[in-house]
């Protein structure tokens, strides 16, 4: 990772509530907090919880509501999983609201019908 200003800022800015460091994408920032493996996850349920918000145009009322949600076509105890790797790389919130937010302005087409597709899309997220 370089020491290079981000498109937000500079390294060690605070963006979302995180601080984004040196990194210049959502994954990298993931990544960089929980490891590749996990990374995957985290970015996986983000976009669950994203394609959840866009069928039903309102957010879940919680990690359960969301893994119980017929909207992902992953099972429960997969969903509550990527849930505890968010919570790992995200201690500071309960739900991806505001990293949905981020990823969701920067996309132009939007796959809520593969959740796998959009993991992809929300990685790129610029920060």
């Amino acid at each position: 990772m370089s020491d290079k200003p981000s498109k937000l800022g500079v390294p060690g800015q605070v963006r979302l509530g995180v601080s984004v460091g040196a990194n210049e994408t959502l994954a990298d920032l993931v990544t960089e907090r929980v490891g590749v493996f996990k990374a995957h996850r985290v970015l996986a349920f983000i976009a669950i919880y994203g394609v959840y918000v866009e069928q039903h145009g309102r957010e879940p009322r919680s990690v359960s509501e969301l893994s119980r949600s017929a909207t992902s076509k992953r099972a429960r105890a997969t969903v509550d999983r990527y849930g505890a790797a968010f919570r790992e790389a995200f201690p500071e919130y309960d739900l991806p609201t505001l990293l949905w937010a981020q990823a969701r302005q920067t996309m132009d087409h939007l796959n809520v019908q593969d959740d796998e597709v959009l993991s992809f899309q929300v990685g790129a997220t610029p920060l």
